[in-house]
């Protein structure tokens, strides 16, 4: 969060409404260069209380405007990357703190062209590394899928799944940890069942079936003595008592 671009945003009496929140929503995730800005759609409709549609208009005139750049458009793996114009990222010459208002210039089109050459010439290097920081987020967060769907019980439509995982990563934090533990015991669950009864993988991940109350373990398939002590821990569990689990006399 870069408190000087909001400030900018703020003094600029351009922009009021659903387009005023969009710009401090955009600045609140802005380095203080007004790059790094990647935010997905819903996080940005959730911030400005907004639908998808109004963020989605929006995005296209401020960048129609000049006021914000794409960077990197959005993929299957991750959110679009914005600039935002220089008028928000430094002071204008004899105004101080103040931002050039972008509505003044008699081209409609200057204040786009200017914000493309701030990007082009001001900062080239910022934007080169956006790309990689960017090819390296989509590596990792393949390789991280490629982990945790060797553990999905169903192996049907990936590239369905490639579009949730990515999302409940990047945009909902979820670690992979935690993805991979719930996928394991659901697994374990529909361990022995036919295969319709299991959830395509992109419907378990848009679910959001991590977060589900564990059911119980199905014991088809099982030994005859790991389906004792899952019968007996059920029973100790229902009458509040502590039950060994160790190897039950098997050498």
């Amino acid at each position: 969060m870069s408190i000087r671009v909001m400030t900018h945003v703020w003094d600029c009496g351009q922009y009021n409404g659903s387009k005023l929140l969009l710009l401090l929503a955009l600045a609140d995730f802005a380095h203080d260069d007004g790059g790094n800005v990647y935010p997905s759609v819903d996080t940005l409709a959730q911030k400005t209380r907004c639908d998808r549609r109004t963020v989605q208009r929006n995005l296209r005139q401020l960048e129609g405007e000049g006021t914000i750049t794409l960077v990197r458009p959005a993929t299957r793996h991750g959110p679009a990357e914005y600039q935002l114009g220089a008028a928000f990222c430094r002071p204008s010459e004899g105004q101080g703190r103040h931002p050039v208002p972008l509505g003044a210039a008699s081209d409609p089109n200057q204040g786009r062209r200017d914000a493309a050459q701030t990007v082009s010439k001001e900062s080239p290097k910022e934007s080169i590394n956006a790309r990689e920081r960017a090819h390296e987020r989509e590596r990792v967060v393949r390789e991280e899928f490629e982990n945790w769907y060797q553990h999905y019980p169903k192996k049907v439509s990936r590239g369905a799944a490639e579009g949730p995982f990515g999302k409940a990563r990047v945009d909902g934090g979820v670690s992979l940890e935690i993805l991979i533990e719930a996928t394991k015991h659901y697994a374990a669950e529909m361990a022995g069942k036919e295969s319709q009864f299991i959830r395509y993988p992109a419907t378990w991940l848009n679910g959001k079936c991590w977060l589900d109350e564990p059911g119980p373990l199905s014991q088809t398939g099982l030994t005859w003595w790991q389906k004792r002590e899952i019968d007996e821990s059920a029973r100790g569990e229902r009458y509040g008592e502590e039950v060994d689990l160790g190897n039950n006399g098997r050498q």
